[in-house]
């Protein structure tokens, strides 16, 4: 008896198979989740981009222009925000940043200091609030997680800058209960068409004009 269960293989693929099931449910739920991700991110970065590029074509600057240019940028990424599951979780700011040489007349090879000129909005970052505010931000190398106060430092030159900051809320469709929410920022520039950097209304509540601007 003993010898005839040695050689009894009649189950053996049923316990191979229950074996390998759940590493096989790991990797393909995996792939899927991690797909997902990578598709919010890129209809995130659409949106960003293409808020950027609608407040940047504005041929003059006001506050109420502004937010409402962004309100109509929303609307035309609206399929990328719907993709997103809608606006729970979304933060959107746009800002303007000037540029003014460090030192006042430099021609040739000069660096520069950037000033936030106006800011919309809010964003928010994993760990709360990120809002741009008035005052100059500090260069960083590209590719470094972004806040509030910092601007990739390839971007400084002598004109000025249209900044979509643009995150969002993702939880993981699988797992949510083990994963925790994960926050995406994306960010888009563009140099604005209007070349004054100041607002020429009444300010609405959420938009901030800076100080000699």
């Amino acid at each position: 008896m003993i010898r005839r269960f040695g050689r009894a293989q009649a189950a053996t693929s049923a316990v191979e198979f229950a074996l390998v099931l759940p590493l096989l449910l790991i990797l393909m739920l995996g792939s899927f989740e991690l797909n997902r991700f990578l598709r919010f991110s890129r209809h995130l970065a659409s949106a960003a981009d293409s808020l950027a590029g609608l407040t940047a074509q504005r041929t003059s600057l006001s506050a109420t222009s502004v937010v409402f240019f962004d309100q109509v940028g929303v609307l035309q990424v609206f399929r990328e925000v719907q993709e997103l599951g809608g606006w729970g979780g979304m933060g959107i700011q746009s800002t303007q940043v000037v540029f003014t040489p460090t030192v006042a007349g430099c021609t040739v090879s000069c660096t520069y200091t950037a000033n936030v000129a106006w800011t919309w909005g809010t964003m928010i970052s994993q760990n709360g609030t990120m809002s741009r505010t008035c005052g100059t931000l500090a260069g960083v190398a590209e590719g470094v997680k972004p806040t509030g106060k910092t601007l990739p430092q390839n971007l400084f030159g002598p004109s000025a800058l249209i900044v979509v900051d643009l995150s969002f809320n993702y939880v993981p469709l699988i797992g949510s209960v083990f994963v925790p929410p994960i926050r995406l920022v994306k960010q888009a520039f563009y140099a604005p068409r209007f070349t004054a950097s100041y607002i020429t209304v009444a300010d609405p509540a959420d938009t901030a004009r800076c100080p000699g601007f």
